[in-house]
C-alpha cells in the first residue's frame, strides 16, 4: 500500500486512478496536474514597499497584485508630497491640486520629484516585471508603455498599466 499523492489516502502500489479524489497516478497525467505553483501571498501596504525595497534588483519571480498595486500607490503618495514641497520652496506658497498633479506626473525635470524618480524607477520596474511574470507574460512587455507616455500622455499610459496588471495570476509554473 502506499499514499496517494493528492489526498494521501491510501491506495495499491500498482494503483493508476486514486479512489478517494479520482486523480490520475500515471506520469502523464501527474506531470499535468503538478505544474501548479503557489500563488505570490497578498501583503498589506508597508509588507509590500518592504518587499519591493528588499528585491531592488530582482527581476526573477512573481509579484502579486497586492505588492504591485500598494507601492505604486506608495510612489504616487511620495510624488504628490515632494511635489508639494518642490512647488512651495519655487513659489513660496502651497500650490493648488492642478499644480501637484501636473509636477508630479510632468515636472520631473529638477527638484525633489526628479530624485524620487531615479530613486524609484529600479524597484518600479523591479516589481512591474514580476507582476508580469504572475500572470505568465514576461516582464520586457512593460517597453511596449513607453511609447505610449509619448504618444498620449503619461496618465493614459499609467491607466494601460493599471488595467494590465490587475489580471488575475495564474498558479501555472510558467517561464519565468
Amino acid at each position: 500500500m502506499k499514499q496517494c499523492p493528492f489526498c494521501a489516502e491510501e491506495i495499491q502500489d500498482n494503483a493508476i486512478k486514486c479512489k478517494h479524489c479520482n486523480s490520475f497516478l500515471t506520469n502523464s497525467k501527474v506531470e499535468q496536474t503538478n505544474n501548479t505553483y503557489e500563488s505570490p501571498p497578498s501583503y498589506s501596504f508597508f509588507e509590500a514597499i518592504n518587499s519591493c525595497f528588499r528585491k531592488y534588483f530582482d527581476f526573477q519571480g512573481r509579484a502579486s497584485r497586492s505588492e504591485w498595486f500598494y507601492f505604486q500607490l506608495f510612489t504616487y503618495l511620495l510624488s504628490f508630497i515632494f511635489s508639494t514641497i518642490d512647488l512651495y520652496n519655487l513659489y513660496g506658497f502651497i500650490p493648488g491640486i492642478e499644480q501637484i498633479v501636473h509636477r508630479a506626473f510632468y515636472g520631473m525635470d529638477s527638484g525633489l520629484v526628479f530624485v524620487l524618480a531615479i530613486v524609484l524607477l529600479i524597484p518600479t520596474l523591479s516589481v512591474t516585471a514580476r507582476r508580469f511574470h504572475d500572470f505568465n507574460a514576461s516582464g520586457w512587455w512593460i517597453l511596449l508603455i513607453l511609447p505610449l507616455v509619448f504618444i498620449f500622455d503619461v496618465l493614459i499610459a499609467e491607466i494601460i498599466l493599471f488595467c494590465i496588471c490587475a489580471i488575475k495570476g495564474n498558479n501555472d509554473k510558467n517561464y519565468y
